[in-house]
């Protein structure tokens, strides 16, 4: 009975992976020859491993996943004075073209400028019809993008933003929480390093 025990804890095991393993198979991909499927503006896109969930292809072509926080933290090496203590809940990615209209940007302009938070220019939307808009950090150059919180959220910790980001003829678009916009530099950095993984 004991040796059943262990033989099946042992498959078990090995059926099971960690995000340590998952991680390690996206960054194996080439030496896998897992083929991009996926095009964006030009730029071709690997599927996830099976564990994972795979990219969700909106009718523009967008692509869309949900990535295990603590996967895309190990995956885009975020330093750890930039991780969430408990990397709990899903990191959401979007890509899309940039040569599409910027829809929700567009929407809150005129922009009016309402100070500064985390060394980011702060703003808040005077668009006709928007009520609670909440408020918009915009990234310096070299970047090209701005952080989107909704209102009062700045206030918590715990809440989420969503940053986007234009790079290399692409729109990206990503989670953010509150706390790690005090360290957004490395947070953008290591997203870039994660979605450069994720090319074919």
């Amino acid at each position: 009975m004991k040796r059943l025990v262990l033989i099946a804890c042992v498959v078990l095991a090995s059926c099971s992976r960690s995000p340590a393993d998952e991680v390690a198979l996206i960054r194996g991909a080439d030496a896998l020859a897992w083929d991009g499927k996926h095009q964006v503006a030009g730029h071709r896109f690997r599927e996830f491993p099976a564990t994972l969930a795979g990219w969700n292809v909106a009718p523009a072509g967008n692509l869309m996943a949900f990535l295990p926080r603590r996967i895309f933290e190990d995956l885009g090496d975020l330093p750890q004075n930039a991780r969430t203590p408990r990397p709990v809940g899903d990191v959401i990615i979007n890509i899309g073209d940039a040569r599409t209209p910027d829809v929700m940007w567009n929407a809150l302009q005129p922009l009016e400028p309402s100070g500064e938070f985390a060394g980011l220019k702060r703003f808040v939307s005077r668009a006709p019809g928007v009520v609670a808009p909440g408020d918009t950090l915009v990234l310096p150059a070299p970047y090209k993008g701005h952080v989107q919180c909704g209102a009062g959220v700045l206030s918590s910790k715990a809440a989420s933003c969503n940053v986007t980001l234009t790079h290399d003829g692409l729109r990206h678009s990503f989670t953010i929480t509150v706390d790690q916009i005090q360290t957004w530099r490395e947070y953008v950095e290591s997203y870039l390093r994660v979605a450069s993984l994720l090319e074919a």
